[in-house]
């Protein structure tokens, strides 16, 4: 299996083209894919102004609220969600036009977002010790941390590696049989109590 970190102070920040927010890309697959051609994706946005959120044809969008005081969605199908629990996912198609409202002032948030004709993704939060399951299924295992430090340890990692908030672990296949890829284990620490996103991919049933 392949087992990447990539640390806080590496996400590259790209602004909206409405001028709300800005963007960091997380993760992507394939490598270097596009808005029009990504299987699936993983970001962290920061959301400034109140507005409507770009559509996705055929895309399955999973959002949860980081930082702030969230915001509203109003669906054009008359539905509506207060995003404004910190760490509860919320599922909705990504062809529904939706219309943001912030609560407040500016807010940071979460965002899978998976090509269901090729996948379906699933987000968890975890504060106790997490081990990482890859299965004949997965695409991939993307593990966020939101609040504390957290150590990274398996057979394939010496030393224990350390983590803190807003660093990424992604860990994907590489054709060997389902096996517990990694553990994350919260680090002994004062402050926040321990906070760990895990967004698992997988490939649709054939």
């Amino acid at each position: 299996m392949q087992i990447t970190v990539k640390r806080a102070g590496e996400l590259i920040a790209s602004p909206w083209k409405n001028g709300g927010g800005v963007t960091r890309e997380l993760a992507v697959a394939p490598p270097r894919a596009s808005l029009d051609n990504f299987v699936w994706r993983a970001s962290v946005a920061d959301v400034s102004a109140s507005g409507p959120f770009s559509t996705f044809p055929g895309i399955d969008r999973v959002i949860v609220l980081l930082d702030g005081d969230g915001m509203v969605l109003a669906g054009a199908d008359g539905t509506s969600h207060r995003l404004t629990t910190r760490f509860a996912p919320h599922v909705f198609p990504g062809e529904t036009p939706i219309e943001a409202t912030l609560t407040g002032g500016a807010t940071r948030d979460f965002n899978l977002m998976v090509r269901r004709a090729h996948a379906r993704g699933a987000v968890e939060i975890h504060r106790e010790t997490t081990t990482l399951v890859v299965e004949d299924d997965t695409l991939a295992v993307l593990c966020h941390v939101l609040q504390g430090e957290w150590l990274l340890a398996g057979e394939a990692i010496s030393p224990a590696s350390r983590l803190g908030p807003g660093d990424t672990v992604r860990i994907e296949p590489d054709g060997a049989a389902p096996c517990a890829a990694a553990q994350l284990v919260p680090a002994a620490q004062a402050g926040d109590a321990p906070a760990l996103l895990v967004a698992h991919v997988r490939a649709c049933p054939r």
